[in-house]
């Protein structure tokens, strides 16, 4: 049984072979383009469960990416990133996170802590994807919310 999605992931040119190989496919993805010299976005119209566990395991190879990708049957749309180790995904609308408010008017902690470290993730793995420093702060802590 599957779930499947509209993904979109932009990537160095030179991981394309590992995404490749780690997603399953053969040669190539359904749709890709060179977004600027060495980076690669890719499209693919039939990703299974958003090709979560694939990106995961990308990422604890220390692979840098972010992206995007559609609502499946169980879950909604949502965004990710990978930089220096590290996987964040959450939940987006149009490309961007979303929080979960709460009766008494106050965002739910979890979630804003995730939406949190997705944005400075995804800061990092722009820069390396399009071969800049990431940035030189720490990772930040939120603290009470």
């Amino acid at each position: 049984m599957s779930d499947r999605c509209h993904l979109e992931v932009t990537f160095r040119q030179e991981d394309r072979s590992q995404f490749l190989t780690f997603m399953g496919y053969e040669g190539e993805f359904c749709n890709e383009w060179e977004e600027a010299p060495g980076v690669i976005t890719a499209v693919e119209w039939e990703a299974n469960y958003a090709c979560h566990p694939e990106l995961e395991t990308l990422a604890t190879h220390g692979v840098p990416f972010y992206g995007q990708h559609g609502a499946g049957g169980t879950y909604p749309e949502g965004v990710f990133a990978s930089a220096e180790g590290v996987y964040v995904a959450c939940d987006a609308i149009d490309g961007s996170p979303v929080v979960p408010v709460r009766e008494d008017g106050t965002p739910d902690p979890e979630p804003l802590a995730t939406a949190r470290e997705f944005w400075h993730t995804w800061r990092q793995a722009q820069a390396l994807v399009r071969g800049q420093p990431a940035e030189p702060e720490p990772r930040p802590s939120w603290g009470n919310l």
